[in-house]
């Protein structure tokens, strides 16, 4: 594989609880499911808030808030970005139990979840001038989900997938990515719940567009 830049924003799995519609003998029902997604930390607040509870002191309330990105872009010459219309956000501690960060974990045999990162005439990159969609190049474009399947030439990974009570899964928002435009790619190994917010300062060089 090519050598290219590593990405410097940290890969994190999100999941909440839904409701999935399957479709037998011609009528729809509703079924439990879960759904996953990977996604990438581009930054992170801290709250500090104050209840009166109508005890002798007010109450420290403390919230973080998540944001999150799809892909990450690298333009030659530029600092990573993503395109802040794509931006999640989880929010409360109680989004973050449902959050658990990835490490990357070199190339694997059989790889569940992967980064890849490659170059394509297809992809889109985030808003430009006309001056500088004309002098632009072929970005590279950082991506993280579940490999469903390397054959015939092609990557499949999905960015979200959801398992049904069943034990079912179903995949969307699927990238199917030509070998040819791949320059790297990396196992993702789970890791523990999201990091505090000190794991992840020190982390400088990004451009928010």
């Amino acid at each position: 594989m090519t050598e290219v830049q590593s990405n410097p924003f940290v890969p994190v799995e999100v999941w909440h609880n839904t409701e999935f519609t399957l479709r037998e003998d011609g009528d729809n029902r509703d079924v439990e499911a879960k759904h996953y997604h990977v996604r990438f930390v581009v930054g992170e607040s801290h709250e500090r808030r104050f209840v009166d509870r109508g005890r002798a002191a007010l109450e420290e309330v403390h919230g973080s808030v998540l944001c999150v990105a799809p892909s990450i872009h690298l333009v030659p010459g530029e600092a990573h970005h993503y395109d802040h219309t794509q931006i999640e956000n989880i929010v409360g501690n109680e989004g973050l139990t449902r959050t658990r960060s990835l490490k990357r974990a070199g190339q694997c045999d059989q790889p569940q979840m992967i980064e890849v990162a490659y170059v394509s005439p297809f992809v889109e990159c985030c808003s430009l001038s006309e001056d500088q969609a004309r002098q632009s190049e072929i970005p590279v474009k950082y991506v993280a989900g579940y490999l469903i399947d390397r054959s015939d030439g092609v990557i499949r990974v999905a960015l979200r997938r959801s398992v049904l009570e069943s034990g079912e899964v179903y995949y969307d928002n699927i990238h199917i990515i030509p070998e040819s435009a791949v320059l790297n790619w990396s196992c993702l190994d789970i890791g523990k719940q999201f990091p505090s917010a000190s794991a992840l300062r020190g982390r400088t060089g990004t451009l928010l567009l």
